[in-house]
This record gives C-alpha cells, sequence and structure tokens, in this order.
C-alpha cells in the first residue's frame, strides 16, 4: 500500500476509527459479488430490488478521476429512547447499526480529510453494500448471524464508504471470513426468534430476519408468524448481538438520547405526519437516525 494510504489508516486509528482502502478497479468485483446472490438464487428478485437496488456501482459524474474506495468503521453505541405512553414511560433501543447516520458520515469524512492533510485529497459518499465491502477488504469478518464485526469494536460500529482520488497500489480484496469465535458456536442461531440462522448454509435467511421485517413500509403488515414478544427494538434486532461472545466486551456501550412525549408517541401512532409537526418530529428522529417510514408499525409492535 502507498505510504500516503497507511498514513491516513494510522490516522484513523488515533481517532478510534478502522478503515481499509482498495483500488477502484474493485468497483466491479463488488457489484458482481451483490449480484451473484440473485443470479445464485440465494435471494430472490423482490428481496434483491427492495435491498439491493438502491446501490450506485458507477463513479459520479464529476469524479471520474477517482482511485480508490474507502471503507470507515466508526464505534456507535446502542441508542436508547422512551416514549411516554397512557401515564407510563418505554424504552426502545437503536441498534449501532442504525443511530446517528448522518453525523457519524460527517465524522468520518472529515476525519479522512484531516487525516490526508496537507494533501487535499478529496472524499466522496458512496452509496455502496458496506458490508461487503468491508469483509472483502479484510477491515471486517462476519459473523455466523451475518453481521459484520471489526476488531476492538465488534459489531457496535457504523461503515461509511468514499470514493477518493487517493492512490493505493497494494490490493487487499479477500475471500470472505468468518469469525473463529462461530466455530462450534450456536449462541445466535439458538436466540433468533425467527429462525432466521441457518446451521447448514453461511447466508441468512434475510426474509425471515427481524431486521428485514423491520424496515419494510409501514405499508407492510408485519407476517402474522411474528409475536409480539420477538420486536426489541425501533428498527433492526439484537437479539443475537446480545448473546454473541465477539460483542462482549462492547455490549455495555449505551447512549440515552431524547426522549418522547405522551403527546408525540400518540402523533407517531396515529400515522399522519403531513404537517408541521410532522416536520418537527422528523428533525428529532433523524438526529437519532430515524425516519417517519417505520411508523407508526414499528412503534405500534413494540408497544
Amino acid at each position: 500500500m502507498q505510504a500516503g494510504a497507511e498514513l491516513v489508516l494510522d490516522a484513523l486509528r488515533t481517532k478510534g476509527m478502522r478503515a481499509s482502502i482498495l483500488p477502484i478497479g474493485r468497483l466491479v468485483d463488488l457489484e458482481r459479488d451483490v449480484r451473484s446472490l440473485l443470479d445464485s438464487g440465494a435471494i430472490g428478485a423482490d428481496f434483491y430490488k427492495e435491498n439491493f437496488g438502491g446501490f450506485k456501482f458507477e463513479l459520479p459524474l464529476d469524479f471520474a478521476d477517482a482511485k480508490s474506495i474507502v471503507i470507515v468503521a466508526t464505534p456507535a453505541p446502542i441508542l436508547v429512547t422512551s416514549f411516554a405512553l397512557h401515564g407510563k414511560r418505554v424504552e426502545a433501543i437503536i441498534p449501532p447499526t442504525y443511530g446517528q447516520a448522518v453525523p457519524i458520515r460527517e465524522a468520518a469524512k472529515r476525519a479522512l480529510t484531516e487525516a490526508s492533510a496537507p494533501s487535499t485529497f478529496r472524499f466522496e459518499f458512496a452509496v455502496l453494500p458496506c458490508k461487503t465491502l468491508a469483509v472483502r477488504s479484510g477491515l471486517a469478518r462476519y459473523g455466523r448471524n451475518n453481521v459484520t464485526y471489526v476488531d476492538g469494536m465488534g459489531s457496535f460500529h457504523r461503515l461509511t464508504a468514499f470514493f477518493s482520488d487517493l492512490r493505493v497500489e497494494t490490493d487487499t480484496w479477500r475471500d470472505r471470513e468468518q469469525l473463529p469465535e462461530c466455530k462450534g458456536c450456536m449462541r445466535c442461531m439458538r436466540n433468533c426468534p425467527t429462525g432466521a440462522i441457518a446451521k447448514d448454509r453461511f447466508l441468512l435467511h434475510a426474509e425471515r430476519c427481524l431486521t428485514y421485517l423491520n424496515e419494510l413500509p409501514k405499508v407492510r403488515p408485519f407476517p402474522e408468524r411474528i409475536r409480539k414478544d420477538m420486536h426489541n427494538a425501533i428498527v433492526g434486532c439484537m437479539r443475537c448481538q446480545n448473546v454473541c461472545p465477539a460483542d462482549m466486551e462492547v455490549i455495555d456501550k449505551v447512549l440515552d438520547v431524547d426522549s418522547f412525549t405522551e403527546q408525540e408517541t400518540a402523533f407517531l401512532l396515529a400515522g399522519s405526519y403531513d404537517n408541521d409537526e410532522g416536520k418537527r418530529i422528523l428533525a428529532k428522529l433523524q438526529t437519532m437516525g430515524l425516519d417517519l417510514s417505520i411508523f407508526p408499525r414499528n412503534l405500534a409492535a413494540l408497544l
């Protein structure tokens, strides 16, 4: 790897972040990697469109000379909020992979820019499959639950990808790796409420996963097989991570964030947000990495 790239990675480590850099030519392989899930029949066309259709595997028109892809892992805690309902307050969590999306993205870009100074390398946000990118670049490894784990952070991190004109000469692209702790360990599989984690295959049964179901549009009801006691987060799911040995050193990283009044909770449960109050609530949710697309569906299920 070129000295400049190494200096950037070292500087990020001093800020508590981790990163990997791949040559821009790997963009084709990244797209092929994701497309292979559909071509092999591992996932269906509808699931592919919903979850992978938004990725952009082309360089921006104004950045055609980009030379690398940078993937950054930033430590992220569980966020804890609460909702007032019928005179009682109910706590709810937001998993690390959802919370503080915009602030973390901005912090990652700022850290990259500062790390590359006094050079003026460019870093532009890229809409790419960050989990695949992190594992293929050597930054992370998969758990049996298909969640990514980064050394020193476990699964308590957010991944952010950037296109850059920073040149990299060493290619760290590698096969997908699973955590060594997964060998012989079935804790996540046993604790998965929906049976999404299987013993006989590496890929998650994503269509069964509560995280996937929690991200569906609010007009789509939960399947009847999803019991009320399965819900444990406003969005996503923490059941597999809560029992994972690779997360034991970070499982207590929790941050309390703003709460919601009885009036705000009633507003979210009502499901009509096209007014000034909706704009105010949306701004409040966005600081937590949430938006109105999951309400009232997910909140009603959790409460």
